[in-house]
């Protein structure tokens, strides 16, 4: 079995994480709010709130922005 080390504590509502660029983002189910996580101290940082007729987030993916895509 792998093993885990504790970094630091954070929220318990968040329900999706996806690593961009060396940002981590995550989905805040109880907030309904896109934020960024800090892994060295737990912390978050609201980015965005998300359609409450959306639902709770479950999954996450990175995608390349449109002006990225070689056509």
């Amino acid at each position: 079995m792998g093993h885990a080390t504790p970094i630091a504590p954070t929220e318990s509502a968040l329900s999706a994480f996806v690593n961009v660029s060396d940002t981590i983002y995550a989905f805040n189910a109880f907030t309904g709010q896109v934020v960024t996580l800090d892994l060295t101290n737990g912390n978050t940082a609201v980015v965005t709130s998300v359609d409450p007729a959306m639902g709770v987030v479950a999954g996450a993916a990175p995608a390349l922005p449109a002006a990225t895509v070689v056509q």
